[in-house]
């Protein structure tokens, strides 16, 4: 019997890696943006936390 195994998703765009990185929480929430949906999870939580930093709690959660 062949087990499956779920892809790993792809890695995050650089540019939204180094808005992480720097604290740049506008450019994290405007390059996640252009990103398809459903978010892979580590750029949802980089997603919703840079939506918290800019003063957006309740938009954060419906990340």
């Amino acid at each position: 019997m062949a087990t499956r195994v779920m892809p790993a998703p792809p890695p995050p765009p650089a540019a939204l890696v180094d808005a992480v990185r720097a604290a740049h929480w506008a450019e994290v929430r405007t390059a996640a943006a252009a990103l398809p949906r459903p978010l892979p999870p580590a750029i949802a939580l980089a997603a919703a936390r840079a939506t918290r930093e800019l003063g957006e709690p309740r938009q954060a959660l419906e990340l």
